[in-house]
Order: structure tokens, then sequence, then C-alpha cells
């Protein structure tokens, strides 16, 4: 933490109906001297929702990238006044947070049986752009849009990986 950078802290708490929320995850950002600069909420509103970040990295413009597992739709992410909001049950996410910790987007790739599609890698690129990677074992949907792009895996579990636009939207995967 002396050196800089962020923390994310991942725990579960199950809500209370006299709590607003309840906090799934925090990513905590730290100057170079250890003071708190930044607090971004990921929150699950209701029981039995998740997110598992795998990576998270900053992009050329100081926006956080994460990348990883969400269960349960209607986790919200992000701080106001721009939160996202998950609509897939499970699956692979990439999101994108201003500094500020508002939402730029959700590209969300939905699986059909638990933990079998995982984001584990993402990379930012050039003008805004975010490629990633991740691994399969069932067949889905690998546009995160309106678009259908069908995947397979070759064996048990396969990897698939792609570049999404400045605002989620799918250049390519493969």
């Amino acid at each position: 933490i002396a050196s800089g950078g962020y923390i994310y802290l991942d725990s579960i708490l199950l809500p209370i109906s006299t709590v607003p929320s309840s906090e799934d995850l925090n990513i905590l950002e730290f100057d170079t001297s250890g003071n708190l600069t930044h607090y971004n909420l990921i929150d699950a509103p209701a029981l039995g929702v998740s997110l598992l970040p795998w990576d998270i990295r900053y992009d050329h413009d100081g926006n956080y990238l994460l990348g990883g597992f969400i269960y349960g739709p209607g986790c919200v992410i992000g701080n106001p006044p721009n939160n996202c909001v998950s609509s897939i049950i499970e699956g692979g996410i990439v999101v994108k947070l201003k500094p500020t910790g508002e939402c730029i987007y959700i590209a969300e790739f939905a699986s059909v049986v638990l933990s079998s599609l995982i984001i584990s890698g993402i990379t930012p690129l050039s003008s805004g752009r975010t490629a990633f990677v991740g691994y399969f074992g069932e067949p889905f949907d690998a546009d995160p849009g309106p678009g259908v792009i069908n995947l397979t895996p070759g064996s048990q579990f396969d990897i698939f990986y792609g570049v999404l636009d400045s605002l989620g939207g799918l250049i390519y995967v493969h």
C-alpha cells in the first residue's frame, strides 16, 4: 500500500431490510503515502448475488477495469449517479468504471452452468478499448450485445479472447 495502488475486499454481507444495501465488493485506492483517495462500491442487493473479480486494472485514462464472474442478476456496480445493473443469472463480466466510480459499462457473457464461464484477464488498449481473455466449459453467446456469436468448447474447458470498444461494444471475439 505504501507504494500506492488499489486493493479489493471481497466479502458477503447478508442484506437486512433496514439497511439500504449490502456491500459485496469495495475497491479502495491509495496514494503513494497510503492515504485513501477513492472508494468504489459494487453492491449486491439480494441474497445469492455475488461478484468475484479475477483481474482489476487501470486504463490509460485512469478508469478501473474489472474482469471476473457474476452470479445472480441485480448487482449494482459503481457509484451514483451512474450505476450499471447486472442482468444475467451467471457468467463472465467486464466492467469499466470512471475514476469517480461511476459505471461506464458492464459487458456480460451469460453462461448456462455455474462457474463454466469466467473472464480471467483484462488489458487496457489504446483508444479506450479493452482486451479480455477467459475460459468456458459450455456453449455460450460470446457477444455481450444484441448480436449472437456462439462459441463451443473444444474440450472440457476452452479459452476465448476478444476486444471491447470504449463503451463496451464487442469488436471481435475468438
